[in-house]
């Protein structure tokens, strides 16, 4: 799936969460936690626990995921 694709399903999973009451660290280190897992070891954990982890890191990777759209729109332009 390419990278405007992912971030438009991450977007329409429509996650209204603020975060701005967690350090942006501990954000980091829920997000690497949460990539660890395989999606079916999810299930095994309480639900605030599972829900944490998985929006730490989806908000993680839609940051990751601009970031790349920049780069790539950025290189795009340069060689052009």
């Amino acid at each position: 799936m390419n990278t405007v694709k992912r971030l438009e399903t991450i977007r329409g999973l429509n996650l209204n969460v603020d975060f701005k009451e967690i350090h942006p660290n501990r954000m980091k280190q829920l997000s690497r936690l949460g990539s660890k897992y395989e999606p079916h070891s999810f299930r095994r954990f309480k639900e605030d626990k599972r829900y944490a982890l998985l929006l730490s890191y989806l908000h993680e990777l839609r940051q990751r995921l601009i970031d790349l759209a920049v780069e790539i729109h950025d290189k795009q332009r340069s060689s052009g």
